[in-house]
This record gives C-alpha cells, structure tokens and sequence, in this order.
C-alpha cells in the first residue's frame, strides 16, 4: 500500500510536467527566412504544404519572406530576378547551386547576398546597386562565369574565399563598387585556391 502512494504521490508531479510541456508555447520559427524543404520542381505551383525552390522564389520576390535557405539538397536558380530584398537572397547548406541567367539589384541589410556552405556555380548573371557584397564561399567551391558585379556598396568584400575554398573567375567583370576590406575580391589566408581567367577587377 505505501508502495502504492508512493507511485500516485510521484506520478502527479510527472503528469503535471507534461502537461505543462505540452501547453508550452512553440518558438515561433523566423519570419524572415524561407525555408525550401524540398527539391521537387511543381509546375504551377501546388498549396500541398511543401516549400519548393520555384516557391521560395516566388515569395521572396514578393516580399513575403527575403530570404532563401537550401539545406541538403542541390537547387538550381534560371531566369530569376531578385530585387529590393532587405536580407540575404541565398544560403547554401551541404549541397550545390547553380544560378544561371539571373539579376539581382538593389538587395540591402545582408554583409552577402549569396553565403555558400557547397558547391556554388553562378553564370550569365548580373548583381549591381545593392548595399551588400555578391557572394562569399566559406567551404566548397566557387565558380563564376560570364557575369557583372557592379556599383554594390558592401561592409566587407564583393566576393570573399574562405579557408579550404578552391574557385574559378572566367569572364567575370568586377567595376564601380565600394568595400571596406582591402579588395574587392577577398582571399583569406590558407584558400585552397583562386584562378582569374579574362576577368576585369577595376574602380573598385
């Protein structure tokens, strides 16, 4: 019997707890991030509950939500326009991007508007008038090919190599843009390499 009180006296203490667990309210999840949670491409697009890349695109460019995030999973951005954003366009995590044929214009508050964690290849694309750099790689590698990067005002670099990070510049103009550090393409000290090919770095 008192083995028996002994369980009731330490079970309600227990239930009330998850109760009061359950009732928690949930964080709320960051309002100004979306995040893609699928790789799947819809066409037209389906309210079923997922966030395909084509969507999180769409919503950033209304101002829904400024800000993409990619986790897992390699996406691809063609034929895009990125205007007036107020945080970071793009974050890569641990899979690969390619942006092809895309602009981006006047995007601002974000030291970057690309943060690359994978594989980033950009072509044929434009990014100009932002108060904020183009792109840094902080780990795989970096490829950009055929594109422009001008008259952006950013904190730190236009484009910045992290350690570890190998990348390509062929046929990339780099004009009238205004940095704080030393260059506007920022190498830091142990990159595992950067290679300009028929590139143009100048009034910067």
């Amino acid at each position: 019997m008192k083995r028996n009180r002994f369980l009731l006296c330490l079970g309600l203490p227990l239930a009330l707890c998850a109760l009061l667990f359950l009732a928690w309210p949930a964080a709320a999840a960051p309002t100004n991030t979306i995040f893609v949670s699928t790789g799947v491409h819809e066409a037209p697009m389906v309210n079923n509950g997922n966030c395909t890349l084509g969507e999180a695109i769409h919503a950033a460019n209304t101002n829904v939500a400024p800000a993409l995030v990619a986790r897992g999973f390699d996406v691809e951005i063609r034929a895009s326009v990125f205007d007036s954003l107020s945080r970071g366009v793009l974050r890569l995590e641990n899979g690969s991007a390619a942006i092809e044929k895309s602009r981006f214009y006047a995007n601002h508050n974000a030291a970057y508007m690309i943060d690359s964690y994978g594989d980033m290849t950009i072509r044929d694309s434009a990014f100009w008038s932002s108060n904020s750099g183009v792109v840094q790689a902080i780990s795989g590698t970096l490829t950009m090919e055929r594109s422009t990067l001008a008259q952006n005002v950013s904190p730190h670099a236009i484009v910045r190599v992290h350690d570890g990070v190998s990348g390509t510049l062929r046929n990339v103009t780099i004009y009238d843009n205004r940095v704080s550090l030393p260059s506007a393409v920022y190498l830091s000290a142990n990159v595992a390499g950067l290679t300009l090919e028929n590139s143009i770095v100048t009034h910067t």
